[in-house]
């Protein structure tokens, strides 16, 4: 028997759900967390079970189970019922199994492309972590310090009256300094390198997916790969370590013959548009991951000096919202908050390819 997609939700935790995708904490009658949808600093991203939803204080995402798949997954309405029927091994919701397609689309976003977003959602989190280890630190520092002055003060045995003994004025000066952000222009090496980590982990994630679609259409759709014709030199012995079945190593093998790399994006672009005729517009996002890519490369390899290379890359990004005013010669200098802006823009751009291949999953039918 089927049921509704209200019935379907009331059979779910919200919490189960959304905790494999966000690290939760539970306070109080509810959960916290660090908001998945956009970056931030310390934790607004709040979970009630009793009333079946989540909501961000911070960029104002809200809603219940299934707008929270829609948009983790970046998947529609029907798409996200299927999803949540899956995780909750229920019938699908009456009225809309009709909207959705064979399982091939589920297979394709399920096995393939959730896994890499996931990692990579993860690996997100990670540099917010390394922006925010100051903090951490202070919390920890002033929650021991406050727990000292409580003992002090309530120590029967040991009568301290000389107010230098207590930490009193130590704890104002970490709250300070957390309130204020006193240490921030002193990080600049760190924010510069979680941009560097953070065009690593969209290249990992750009490279994966590539690959792995390449292995899904090789594998049930052939003749739906648009560089079908693309000509590879094979030795025997790489034929051989692969036991002749390239099915499975295509992928691996077209970037490694032809060179491809997901490390600037204008290779990005032509080659998902060349083996899965994905195209895109230019727009804010793909200039400011540009930008991104180029100073990766600058603080790798000038000093986080603005060289001719880096000149060269990013002149054409006129679309761009950070850094407009940047100089030959110039450092290169990130600060959260454009740190917060590149990740948006990734997040965007990685989630623009996950939806184009899902449709071309989805007109192979």
């Amino acid at each position: 028997m089927s049921i509704t997609t209200e019935e379907l939700i009331q059979k779910v935790k919200i919490e189960d759900i959304v905790k494999e995708y966000v690290l939760l904490k539970q306070r109080g009658a509810n959960y916290l967390g660090i908001c998945p949808f956009h970056y931030e600093k310390s934790p607004s991203f709040t979970v009630s079970p009793t009333k079946q939803i989540y909501k961000c204080f911070g960029c104002g995402k809200s809603g219940n189970v299934i707008s929270f798949l829609m948009d983790i997954e970046n998947v529609n309405f029907q798409y996200a019922v299927k999803l949540l029927s899956n995780k909750v091994k229920s019938p699908e919701p009456e009225r809309e199994t009709s909207l959705l397609n064979s399982g091939s689309i589920d297979s394709y976003s399920s096995n393939i492309l959730r896994p890499i977003l996931i990692n990579l959602n993860s690996n997100i989190q990670s540099i917010s972590e390394l922006m925010n280890f100051d903090r951490s630190i202070l919390d920890f520092c002033i929650l021991q310090l406050e727990l000292l002055d409580s003992n002090i003060k309530e120590n029967k045995e040991i009568q301290i009256t000389n107010v230098r003994f207590f930490p009193t004025n130590t704890l104002i000066q970490l709250k300070n300094i957390k309130q204020n952000q006193s240490f921030i222009s002193r990080y600049g090496t760190i924010y510069n390198q979680c941009i560097v980590l953070l065009i690593s982990y969209m290249t990992s994630s750009l490279t994966e997916i590539f690959k792995e679609t390449f292995k899904y259409l090789a594998k049930n759709h052939k003749s739906k790969i648009q560089g079908a014709s693309t000509e590879l030199k094979l030795t025997i012995e790489e034929l051989a370590y692969v036991d002749f079945n390239l099915t499975d190593s295509i992928g691996d093998f077209i970037l490694k013959k032809k060179n491809v790399s997901f490390q600037d994006m204008q290779s990005t672009l032509k080659e998902f548009q060349n083996y899965f005729g994905v195209k895109f517009e230019r727009n804010k996002n793909i200039d400011n991951i540009i930008l991104a890519q180029a100073a990766r490369h600058s603080i790798v390899h000038s000093l986080a000096i603005a060289d001719e290379k880096f000149i060269n890359q990013v002149k054409q990004t006129s679309l761009r919202t950070i850094k407009n005013s940047i100089e030959l010669n110039d450092e290169i200098q990130f600060s959260i908050d454009e740190i917060e802006e590149v990740v948006n823009d990734i997040k965007e751009f990685i989630g623009t390819i996950a939806k184009k291949l899902i449709e071309l999953i989805e007109s192979i039918g």
